[in-house]
């Protein structure tokens, strides 16, 4: 499926080396185009219990890592307040699958951290260990998933990262469908191929181009598994030919563009402090005017996904009849995916992770990399 036109490209070779393309992002005040207008016509909100939440995910955050670890992981993981990305994200879902939901959305930020963060993580330079950890982790959570107790599962791990994934697993077991945690552990597996692909990439020092980076991204970005818990999250139930339909999966990539390349605008200047250029507006700078010229098209590619989106949508309800509850369902599913996308807008600049300061983008919001 079609990405961009601006990203059609053939393979190529790019001559810039990393440092040479941070050396062109340092020091560059740009401004970030407004997303949020861009979205404004999206349904946004909180969720009502959003205080709750941000209590229970702390207490687990307390339960899993060490306050005296000699990092400031653990300050750093409650300052980023997942909680509130949950609770933006499914604003009208029921707490008990919603907390499930975040949960497993704080979790994939800590795990991910774990064999990528050049801060925090132990494993980034070494694939062996980082393939092991990938590999025992899914095994935890294809047997969570699979219903498997805790005597068996503490037989697979006792890593206190991969067995904090239990809570996730017994709530899909117990009140998710199949074809749910089928869709989930096959995103989930997607998932960790691609970081594997991504970090070696890294160790190898390997520059992608902008379609290769975007092929890579749109399953690395951990995106997919969490669509695939949209149904749980907020109680429905599609019918596995709509769930599985062609404009479903059209939803669901054109969401995934959306929310992975906000990240990658809003993240611009986080990454470009910790040395990173691993993202599509670095690896667009080598074919663009200027720093400011690579936000704009990244933020170009935002708009079209946006227009198709809206365009998905109605091809979708045009199906069904207005008052049926397959409508209902079906809107209610593609409503989440769109507070999916305001909701990690508006949290990724509330939230101290991407270092913004900033609640609004109104005329567009002037940083300094």
């Amino acid at each position: 499926m079609d990405t961009s036109p601006l990203l059609q490209t053939t393979r190529m070779e790019l001559e810039n080396t990393r440092d040479s393309i941070l050396a062109k992002l340092r020091g560059a005040s740009i401004i970030l185009p407004d997303l949020q207008d861009m979205m404004k016509h999206f349904p946004a909100g909180v969720h009502q219990d959003a205080e709750k939440l941000h209590q229970d995910v702390q207490m687990s955050l307390e339960d899993l890592i060490p306050s005296h670890d000699g990092t400031n992981r653990l300050s750093s993981m409650i300052a980023a307040n997942h909680a509130f990305l949950g609770a933006f994200w499914w604003p009208g879902a029921p707490y008990d699958s919603m907390r499930i939901a975040t949960w497993f959305l704080t979790w994939l930020f800590y795990w991910d951290d774990e064999i990528d963060s050049t801060e925090f993580s132990t494993l980034i330079s070494d694939i062996e260990l980082s393939t092991n950890y990938r590999e025992e982790t899914l095994r935890f959570i294809e047997a969570s998933l699979g219903g498997m107790g805790d005597m068996e599962l503490s037989r697979i791990s006792s890593n206190p990262l991969i067995t904090s994934f239990a809570p996730i697993g017994k709530g899909m077991w117990e009140n998710a469908s199949e074809r749910h945690r089928n869709d989930f552990l096959r995103e989930i597996q997607n998932y960790f191929e691609m970081t594997m692909e991504e970090q070696i990439s890294q160790l190898e020092e390997r520059l992608p181009s902008p379609s290769e980076y975007m092929a890579r991204r749109m399953y690395s970005g951990g995106v997919l598994p969490t669509l695939a818990l949209h149904e749980y999250a907020i109680g429905i139930e599609l019918p596995d030919d709509v769930a599985e339909s062609k404009v479903m999966q059209e939803i669901w990539h054109e969401t995934n563009v959306i929310i992975c390349l906000t990240n990658d605008i809003l993240s611009l200047k986080k990454e470009v402090d910790l040395g990173q250029v691993d993202s599509l507006i670095a690896l667009l700078l080598p074919e663009s005017s200027s720093v400011q010229h690579a936000v704009d098209k990244a933020a170009d590619i935002v708009r079209t996904a946006v227009s198709r989106l809206d365009a998905a949508e109605k091809t979708m309800l045009d199906q069904y009849p207005k008052g049926s509850q397959l409508y209902q369902d079906v809107k209610l599913f593609i409503d989440s995916c769109k507070t999916g996308c305001t909701g990690n807008l508006n949290w990724s600049l509330a939230s101290t992770r991407y270092k913004l300061g900033s609640k609004s983008m109104k005329g567009g919001l002037w940083v300094t990399l």
